[in-house]
């Protein structure tokens, strides 16, 4: 599945579950909830499971109302690290 259709996808099941995700696919971090969907490129290859969970839990818990904008920023700021 290329990362067009994975957006498509995930954007459809995150609007109609309650459901919100944070994953990599092709060299991109993608975060999902409530049908909106961020791609964030990360070239890197290294350990980056631990390091990026710490990240969007710190920022999701700083941010409770907007957990999108705060999974987004997460991986924008884990990305620049």
């Amino acid at each position: 599945m290329n990362l067009h259709e994975l957006v498509s996808v995930l954007a459809d099941w995150t609007n109609s579950t309650p459901v919100t995700l944070a994953t990599k696919h092709s060299n991109n971090f993608i975060v999902a909830h409530e049908g909106r969907v961020s791609t964030t490129r990360y070239d890197k290859q290294n350990d980056w499971q631990v390091n990026l969970a710490t990240y969007l839990a710190v920022w999701w818990l700083q941010n409770r109302l907007k957990p999108f904008e705060a999974l987004t920023s997460a991986v924008c700021e884990y990305q620049n690290t």
